[in-house]
């Protein structure tokens, strides 16, 4: 039962990151047609607001969904849970507020010194700003709940919460475009809407979710005394993680003309389809590792953190292979804009290899939370932050975006050949060697050989379905020799097999 609840989770997280990452790519040349790319530059500035105040999380999203697995697995009675529960939002939703007020009064300050606006005036931006601070503040405490359906496992009701808000934000959105006001304005004032819609709906299912309690949930000053080592420790990888990924968007967004900004936002929007098949396995696994942790399962939890990196390696591969080969035919084929298509290829290549390294480490920064700890990482990242940020902003003058992305793939290359052999020699001392050599090496040889010889045999894509289609078999043709690199990915497909055959059986 708990490794088919994992399975139906991790299914779950990727239908629900497949679709919200779809609506939002899908829709991008439609937002840049109607809206100017200098308009969706804005836009990507928006998005690395959001990221921005997740370092004001605390930590407390990540410790609501460890205890609430810790608890789940140790039998704590439900109105613990429910403090737990009531206790963090106390903590929460006042930052919501702080989030609001803050944006507002420092929006014209930002369009006017920070930002560098080119057809729009500063009257324009310090507006649009402040709507994607409302937004901002009104989506904020939906972290927090997607925490506790994670330490739940109960991540089929997260997705389908996710994926049909996703639906509701961008097929919406068009329909504002198109149908009320063909405006940035209309476009903030609808991600408002749904923001506000998101966070009340996964509250709600939330607290009926947890088990009922004897009596009414209350706020328990002394669970944070018990729980600040924690969430200390996560607020400052927090923090040092924000700086270590959004640090370029920061930058670029000083540097850069807000035209220019855009096709650097559009790579990072095409280069968030590899991160979508990242965060499932995290958020699938994460409680599961607890779980085993807190009871003491240690060769369960050796056997799965193996397997699971095994599929993760297979699944980041192959995906990131064929994304960076053909970075510019896909950007091509999906916007028809050449222009674009150059000015954000050789961007969107170089971050799809930085997040596919990256996506490597997702696992085991999992089994370090697990164990709860964080000060690795947040050493890690405080060493990193002094370099990597002068150095982005260094390169970034030099060679724009590409500079910027560069910095990028050097970062997250350092951390898997430093990072990853501290970790296991701290937490699973004979497991470092199999990680490296069985784990990640034979997905990653076997996905760039494949799309490197599809690209050597393929130098250019056709226009139109011909190339949809020439693409399509290129990756299918990646990920088959990629899973079979694997032993994860052999015993999945013969276990898939196996399933296949006996349901043709029984239909006989």
């Amino acid at each position: 039962m708990p490794l088919k609840r994992v399975r139906n989770n991790l299914i779950a997280n990727f239908g629900g990151q497949a679709l919200s990452v779809l609506l939002a790519v899908a829709f991008v040349p439609i937002y840049i047609r109607i809206l100017g790319i200098e308009a969706y530059g804005l836009i990507g500035f928006f998005l690395s607001l959001q990221a921005f105040f997740t370092v004001l999380d605390m930590g407390l999203s990540a410790t609501l969904n460890r205890e609430l697995a810790r608890y789940s697995h140790s039998g704590v009675d439900a109105d613990q849970q429910r403090d737990l529960l009531r206790t963090l939002e106390w903590l929460y939703w006042p930052i919501g507020v702080l989030i609001a007020v803050g944006v507002t009064a420092m929006s014209q300050p930002i369009a006017a010194h920070w930002l560098k606006p080119v057809s729009l005036n500063v009257a324009q931006t310090s507006h649009a700003i402040m709507l994607m601070g409302f937004a901002t503040a009104l989506q904020w405490p939906t972290a927090l709940y997607g925490g506790g359906f994670r330490g739940l496992e109960r991540q089929v009701a997260l997705n389908g919460i996710s994926a049909g808000l996703a639906a509701a934000r961008s097929v919406g959105a068009v329909g504002i475009l198109l149908y009320v006001s063909p405006t940035l304005e209309a476009f903030l004032w609808w991600q408002v809407i749904v923001a506000a819609a998101q966070t009340l709906i996964s509250r709600g299912i939330l607290w009926r979710m947890l088990p009922d309690g004897k009596r009414a949930p209350m706020f328990q000053s002394a669970l944070i005394r018990e729980l600040r080592g924690f969430t200390l420790g996560l607020t400052g990888v927090a923090a040092l993680s924000f700086f270590l990924v959004q640090s370029d968007r920061i930058i670029l967004s000083r540097l850069l003309p807000l035209n220019e900004f855009g096709y650097y936002t559009v790579a990072t929007t095409v280069a968030a389809v590899l991160s979508s098949m990242i965060g499932p396995f995290f958020n699938a696994l994460y409680p599961r590792y607890s779980g085993l942790v807190s009871t003491g399962q240690h060769d369960e939890l050796v056997q799965l953190y193996h397997f699971s990196n095994q599929l993760l390696a297979v699944t980041v591969a192959s995906v990131a292979a064929v994304l960076a080969f053909f970075s510019f035919d896909i950007l091509k084929l999906w916007t028809h804009d050449l222009l674009l298509a150059t000015n954000s290829g050789p961007i969107f290549c170089l971050l799809v290899i930085g997040t596919g390294l990256h996506g490597l480490l997702h696992l085991p920064y999992a089994l370090q939370l697990a164990y709860g700890w964080t000060r690795l990482a947040l050493y890690q990242n405080l060493v990193t932050v002094a370099v990597v940020v002068p150095s982005i902003w260094w390169l970034a003058q030099l060679y724009g975006g590409v500079g910027a992305a560069s910095v990028w793939v050097a970062l997250n290359l350092i951390s898997i050949l430093i990072g990853i052999p501290i970790m296991h020699r701290k937490l699973l001392p004979d497991e470092m060697t199999t990680w490296y050599l069985k784990d990640i090496l034979p997905p990653v040889l076997a996905a760039g050989l494949s799309a490197g010889v599809a690209r050597a045999l393929l130098p250019s894509l056709p226009p139109g379905l011909a190339g949809i289609v020439l693409l399509a078999i290129v990756g299918i043709v990646t990920l088959v020799a990629t899973t079979l690199s694997a032993p994860a990915g052999r015993s999945t497909v013969v276990l898939a097999l196996r399933m296949l055959n006996s349901s043709l059986a029984q239909r006989k």
